[in-house]
């Protein structure tokens, strides 16, 4: 570059000097393009970079005044950049650029406004052999960038930008890039001109941004074009109508079977933005007024020779005709309350042909609406919202009737509204009203009591109680008011028949406990009246035994905590559970076998919640409880004498290994201090005996009688399954509390080879229908995620695709449990 000379300053500030420095800048701040072509092609792209890097530090630290003086040559040199032939701007050219565009007009003045719209403009609709298409990116990207800092003052010009932007995807269906940021650049236009954009314009925008949602196969346009739609929809007043509001619905339907999480999130945010902007209390249905068409006279009839014109018949010779009448569909004005939303997403979410993928698309909807209305309105119907998830959700025959579809539901609804709603949304007054509403309005009308009130289902009642156990445990002791109705529901809720109520029931209570500590002793006495009120009715009918087992669960979970708050618990009422448990055991010697699996199911339970008292209580009984174990988990039979014996007594002693297994899961998991090498032995000596008898099992391919289960509901595989499971956790629990005692005798054991036919034995598939239903369908299956019932035809449930959870005793763990940062909720969809 050459030398330029500077005029000498002056000492009473004349404005030679800023001239000098204009001048001065503009030399140095000049691209050399001679310069740049003489370089070999590969040092071509990082002499343009630092030009252009140099250039925008340059103007970012220039003042208002200063960049107003330069603010034309800055302007030649971005345009001549973009439109450089060789070496055509990269990406991070690109984007420095448009931040320079961005920097000069909010900084700056705007009079070269017009100008640079109009240039870059023209540029877009050079043909493709003149114009390359790196530089048509470019220029997209810098016409957004503009908007998006000085809209407001190009209004005029949104029409014939958007007109130009827009004509590039005709020729950009092989270039994925240029599509998204012709969607991007867009979404800044109609941002920044708000409702000045022509109708004409934004219904071809939505019609072609609508087309790229739905069908497009790059991801990033499908994003790009849900954020375009979402920028109509909040800044324009043309789409707010039911014609538009139907097809939108289409678009998203589609773009939520994606099987990338941020299209879903894109598409779920685009819909939910139209029913933010419909929302309203008091809906009604107005007709759009249309633009009515051109009027025409009517023809002047003609009379005899001579009369000339006459006019029609009346006085009416200024009257016109209307235009005929179409067909087309009327447009309504869009106006939803929240019921009709809810109503809206939730028939969507229970439609056979909605994959899980949509699913957690729709529930992402829910939760972003939640959190964009007002918290009083997410307050007042509260009601109506967890009506549409626990009874029109969770109650529908399609989630029912499928299991993991049912799980997925529970965990989403729990999600929305134990925690978005529950913790995140509603205030402490709001959340007491939540769970008074969830306690009188679903678990007190079981069992029904008045005609007109509906008895919930159970996946209803175990959804609700998911949720009040979310809301005790945000509320702790502030729940103390309610704590008294609540506890009264909870107790009637545990004689349900159904195990998966009688569970969330029971941790329910566990938690209520913890909150309002005072209830403990009160809560257990009830429980064990109940308890034994059921067991003197056992031999009446399965409907005791079941009730039973509820009450048994529900007394466990209150004693569970004893340890955690001492000063409300009574060493009495333990002992008396410990008592009768072992009396259960020792009747069980005489009863029927149904009733004494039973009997030995309940007393294992009392013993297992026992156990979370610690070493200061178990000490004292433990040589009575490794007695106990001893019986229930004696030497293994010989193939020969199992054979002999019948299909119910088979099924009956592995109940009873089962039960007896979770009590010591749960003495493992708690008493750690006791394990010396002795009761570890002691404990492994059961647990090989456990392994012996299973492979002394007869394999059974054919499903057994009704009348010869334990449990109607449980097959003999089953109960095979859930013994190798309490098996494989007390292993896993012994080796990991006491790992010096117990190195030996794993050792010694054939652990790995257990462990290895659990899923990879081929028996294990031969009556399920999952592995026939992946021979049948191995070609519509992307991955063996899809499956979706947390076993993976053989793979561990820990591992889902990038993400891998801790395992049991690992000591490297690591702080980050996704591989990349996410927000709470969106990452537990994500992973679900």
């Amino acid at each position: 570059m050459s030398s330029v000379s500077v005029p000498p300053v002056t000492t009473n500030g004349s404005a030679g000097a800023p001239k000098a420095v204009s001048t001065r800048a503009k030399q140095e701040y000049e691209l050399d393009v001679p310069k740049l072509h003489s370089l070999p092609s590969e040092q071509q792209d990082l002499y343009l970079f630092t030009f252009v890097i140099t250039l925008e530090r340059h103007v970012r630290a220039l003042g208002t005044d200063a960049l107003k003086t330069q603010q034309s040559h800055f302007k030649k040199q971005l345009i001549q950049i973009i439109g450089l032939p060789t070496p055509s701007p990269t990406r991070p050219v690109r984007n420095s650029v448009g931040r320079t565009f961005r920097c000069i007009f909010s900084t700056g003045d705007r009079k070269l406004l017009f100008e640079t719209i109009t240039e870059l403009g023209e540029s877009l609709s050079v043909s493709k052999s003149e114009r390359e298409t790196r530089n048509k990116h470019a220029a997209v990207h810098c016409l957004g960038e503009i908007y998006y800092a000085a809209g407001d003052g190009a209004i005029n010009l949104s029409s014939f930008t958007c007109a130009a932007i827009t004509r590039l995807l005709k020729t950009a269906s092989g270039h994925i890039a240029l599509r998204v940021a012709v969607f991007k650049a867009i979404s800044k236009i109609a941002r920044a001109v708000q409702d000045s954009l022509d109708e004409s314009i934004a219904r071809d925008i939505w019609k072609q941004a609508r087309n790229a949602a739905s069908t497009d196969r790059g991801a990033l346009v499908q994003i790009a074009a849900c954020s375009c739609l979402e920028a109509l929809i909040g800044s324009t007043k043309f789409f707010n109508n039911t014609n538009d509001f139907d097809s939108l619905k289409s678009t998203i339907w589609k773009a939520t079977d994606s099987s990338v999480a941020a299209v879903r999130r894109a598409s779920a945010s685009c819909l939910a933005s139209m029913m933010i902007k419909a929302y309203s209390e008091t809906p009604s249905a107005v007709p759009i007024p249309r633009t009515p068409r051109t009027p025409r006279f009517k023809r002047p009839k003609r009379t005899a020779p001579g009369q000339g014109l006459s006019a029609p018949d009346g006085d009416d010779s200024d009257t016109v005709r209307l235009a005929s009448p179409t067909w087309k569909k009327t447009s309504i004005q869009l106006e939803l309350t929240l019921p009709e939303i809810l109503q809206q997403l939730s028939s969507q979410y229970v439609r056979s042909s909605t994959s899980n993928r949509g699913r957690a698309a729709l529930i992402t909807c829910y939760s972003i609406i939640f959190q964009a209305l007002d918290p009083r309105v997410v307050e007042s119907k509260y009601g109506v919202i967890a009506e549409n998830l626990l009874v029109e959700i969770l109650s529908s025959p399609l989630i029912a009737q499928h299991r993991y579809r049912l799980l997925i539901t529970r965990r989403f609804t729990q999600k929305l509204l134990g925690e978005v709603l529950g913790r995140d949304i509603l205030g402490e007054a709001a959340q007491t009203n939540a769970a008074e509403l969830l306690i009188n309005g679903y678990l007190k009308n079981y069992p029904r009591v008045l005609k007109e009130k509906i008895e919930p289902t159970k996946n209803t009642l175990a959804g609700a109680l998911d949720i009040l156990a979310s809301l005790i445990q945000a509320l702790g002791s502030a729940f103390s008011p309610v704590a008294d109705s609540c506890q009264e529901a909870l107790v009637q809720v545990l004689q349900h028949p159904s195990y998966t109520v009688q569970i969330h029931a029971s941790f329910c209570l566990r938690v209520l406990m913890l909150a309002c500590p005072s209830h403990l002793i009160q809560c257990a006495s009830t429980c064990m009246k109940s308890l034994n009120k059921e067991l003197e009715q056992l031999s009446s009918g399965r409907l005791s035994a079941r009730r039973s087992v509820g009450y048994a669960n529900g007394l466990a979970a209150v004693l569970s905590i004893s340890s955690q708050q001492p000063l409300y618990s009574s060493v009495e009422i333990s002992s008396q559970v410990l008592q009768q448990a072992t009396d259960l055991l020792k009747s069980s010697v005489n009863t029927e076998l149904r009733i004494s699996g039973t009997q030995v199911q309940i007393a294992w339970i009392l013993i297992g919640g026992l156990m979370s008292l610690g070493p200061n209580f178990v000490k004292i009984h433990l040589s009575q409880l490794l007695l106990l174990w001893r019986n229930s988990l004696p030497k293994a039979l010989t193939k020969e004498n199992a054979g002999q014996r019948q299909t119910g007594e088979i099924s009956y002693l592995t109940h009873v290994r089962e039960c007896a297994l979770g009590s010591i899961l749960s003495f493992l998991e708690f008493n750690g201090r006791l394990l010396t090498s002795d009761v570890s032995k002691r404990i492994f000596v059961m647990l090989q005996n456990t392994m012996e008898f299973l492979d002394h099992v007869p394999s059974t391919k054919v499903e057994s009688d009704i009348s010869s289960r334990i449990a109607p509901s449980l097959q003999m595989s089953d109960l095979v399954q859930m013994v190798r499971r309490r098996v494989l956790q007390c292993l896993t629990r012994l080796a990991t509390r006491s790992p010096h005692a117990s190195r030996d005798t794993l050792s010694q054991s054939n652990l790995l080879a257990f462990a290895v036919s659990c899923f990879a034995e081929p028996e294990g598939y031969a009556q399920g229908s999952l592995g026939t239903t992946i021979a049948n369908t191995a070609s519509s299956f992307d991955s063996v995620w899809n499956v979706a019932d947390n076993y993976g035809f053989g793979i561990s449930g820990q591992m889902k695709g990038l993400h891998i959870g801790s395992l049991p005793g690992e000591h490297l763990q690591s702080n980050h449990s996704y591989w990349h940062h996410k927000n709470d909720t969106e990452g537990y969809l994500d992973q679900l």
